[in-house]
């Protein structure tokens, strides 16, 4: 049974660009063999962390969506676990998949409603 997840990673600042992006296209490839697929990546970029984690206080925040078998979500902890680049990592269950929330429609003023 495939199901909907949201792993948030927080990656170390001090690796080279090319090194994190490495690092998501083996994301993409764990959960792919594990007969996944990634909808979406959102790198939010460089944020300052609430507490000290390996001690650093910034992490670059990476957003990957993805719909899995759920063993595909232990066999991408593990390879989260053992990566010296990732300082933090949290995945989330989805019930139901994600809805894109659509701007609110503009009120209408006095003038438009007695018309």
């Amino acid at each position: 049974m495939r199901r909907t997840y949201e792993c948030l990673l927080a990656i170390d600042t001090a690796i080279q660009p090319s090194e994190a992006d490495d690092l998501l296209e083996k994301v993409k490839r764990t959960v792919g063999e594990a007969e996944g697929s990634v909808t979406n990546v959102d790198k939010v970029g460089i944020k300052r962390l609430a507490f000290k984690v390996h001690g650093k206080t910034d992490a670059f925040l990476v957003k990957v969506l993805f719909e899995s078998p759920v063993q595909a979500v232990k066999t991408l902890e593990d390879m989260l676990r053992l990566n010296e680049n990732v300082l933090r990592y949290m995945t989330t269950r989805f019930d139901s998949p994600p809805k894109v929330s659509e701007p609110a429609a503009p009120a209408q003023s006095g003038s438009e409603k007695a018309a």
